[in-house]
């Protein structure tokens, strides 16, 4: 595997793009590591084009041509040509058509993900939390059960389990971004409790409105770690490592998620990320529910 560049595309795009899911896969055996990480390249390929980013950030150069939804029916047809075996594609690409092939990974499923980009792209709010949580298993949950199938064998109760955590991910992750969403035009703070707060959807990201937000985000928070805690014990079936990587990634994004819960209105002053050493002990706590599943 070392002289494989799609490979090596794909393991330098995790570097950079997400250092929690990167500690974490580095507790997997070598293929199952290779196989979550063409797994994160393609779906970081995806939303980097789907909303013209760089690895999540903002992209210096100029503008595509293509419209969003004219990206996104370009990136469905790739997809289903790179399950269906074809080569001559970007190394992202191709990323994901190996994943279906060598881990038994069901072809619908990386289409259920794009199914969730497209909600981005038709700029879809949220009335209640159920229903973000429907496009939070979208673009995460599956993506989770993706990952699960890499490191199996698997059975659906751990399959549901990780679908839950990663749910609990994506609205971590929409907490600590829901300003950068808001300067995008995305809101994804359920419309009901913007509502209930006084908060109109166009201005969250207002400096006055601080406050009622971060009580907003403190709900979306509850539920996360609702979902965090609901499967502590679970994954039985899952190899030793396997489930140790789970439950790692679970406890670095718990405290991601206590991060920003703690700083309130100052979440969004600069960007929350969970240090090298805090990353290091949640590793040890993957280690012990690992050991006591």
């Amino acid at each position: 595997m070392r002289d494989d560049p799609v490979l090596s595309e794909c393991r330098a795009m995790l570097t950079r793009g997400s250092r929690v899911f990167a500690r974490a896969a580095t507790l997997l055996p070598a293929r199952e590591r290779a196989g979550v990480t063409l797994l994160y390249a393609w779906a970081r390929y995806v939303d980097d084009l789907i909303d013209d980013q760089d690895h999540g950030h903002a992209r210096i150069g100029p503008a595509p041509s293509a419209s969003p939804a004219e990206r996104l029916s370009s990136l469905r047809e790739a997809t289903g040509e790179a399950i269906a075996g074809r080569v001559d594609l970007p190394a992202p690409i191709q990323a994901i058509g190996r994943v279906v092939r060598d881990h038994g990974v069901p072809a619908a499923e990386p289409f259920v993900f794009l199914d969730g980009m497209a909600m981005d792209v038709e700029g879809r709010r949220y009335r209640a939390l159920p229903e973000l949580e429907v496009y939070c298993f979208h673009v995460a949950g599956v993506l989770a059960q993706m990952a699960c199938r890499v490191v199996g064998p698997v059975d659906a109760e751990s399959l549901d389990a990780v679908a839950e955590y990663g749910t609990a991910f994506q609205l971590t992750n929409i907490a600590r971004d829901v300003m950068a969403d808001a300067s995008m035009g995305r809101v994804y703070l359920p419309l009901a409790l913007l509502e209930e707060a006084g908060v109109p959807p166009d201005a969250v990201s207002d400096p006055e409105q601080r406050a009622p937000v971060a009580a907003i985000v403190a709900t979306l928070l509850d539920r996360a770690d609702l979902l965090y805690r609901g499967r502590q014990g679970r994954f039985a079936s899952l190899p030793f490592r396997a489930a140790w990587a789970v439950l790692a990634g679970r406890a670095m994004y718990a405290d991601l998620a206590r991060r920003v819960r703690r700083l309130g209105p100052r979440a969004w002053d600069a960007r929350v990320s969970v240090p090298a050493a805090a990353r290091m002990t949640a590793v040890g706590r993957g280690l012990l529910h690992a050991l006591t599943r």
